[in-house]
């Protein structure tokens, strides 16, 4: 009698897992009702979507590919000619700070041609001046352009990385699921 009533009560346990199981693990559909949990997958950009081999009913693995979207506009953004013009920006300011680093390295020869020629006082000391104060300018100016060229470089990168998401993207599973 004891056995009885213990295998009756394991019996009702297991039937009511398998009652709550079927309902929270496995999805149903009753007269075409969902009933589970929808997940409105999104694609961050707007273009065609492209729909990978899953079929309507088929199982999802979490991370799996559903969709792509491609952009059939690419090109005509605002980030493309900030792309463009920020390229440009970076070549010309890697050129300038090439001439000037050019240039620094002529000033040096000078200060010191003119630092010896002061010992001996071959040149006034305001032509030395001169010569010192236009390095120390050249020198302050390669230091403020290598950080700007360094924030272009960044923003660029910024730039890139928006332009590649505006190309397409791949919209993955974010859980276990059916098309």
């Amino acid at each position: 009698d004891k056995f009885k009533k213990i295998l009756l009560g394991i019996f009702i346990v297991l039937l009511l897992a398998i009652v709550v199981g079927k309902k929270y693990f496995f999805i149903t559909s009753d007269q075409a009702f969902i009933n589970t949990k929808l997940v409105t997958l999104r694609s961050p950009i707007t273009g065609v979507v492209h729909f990978s081999q899953s079929n309507v009913g088929e199982l999802l693995e979490n991370g799996q590919e559903v969709f792509e979207v491609s952009n059939p506009l690419f090109g005509n953004t605002e980030s493309n000619t900030q792309y463009n013009v920020l390229q440009n920006l970076i070549d010309n300011v890697e050129n300038e700070i090439s001439q000037d680093k050019l240039y620094i390295k002529k000033y040096e020869v000078e200060y010191r041609r003119f630092k010896r020629l002061k010992e001996v006082g071959g040149v006034s000391k305001r032509d030395f001046d001169e010569i010192e104060n236009k390095l120390t300018v050249l020198k302050a100016t390669v230091e403020n352009k290598t950080k700007q060229l360094a924030h272009l470089q960044q923003r660029f990168e910024v730039i890139s990385n928006q332009l590649k998401l505006q190309k397409g993207i791949k919209v993955a599973a974010p859980c276990k699921g059916v098309v």
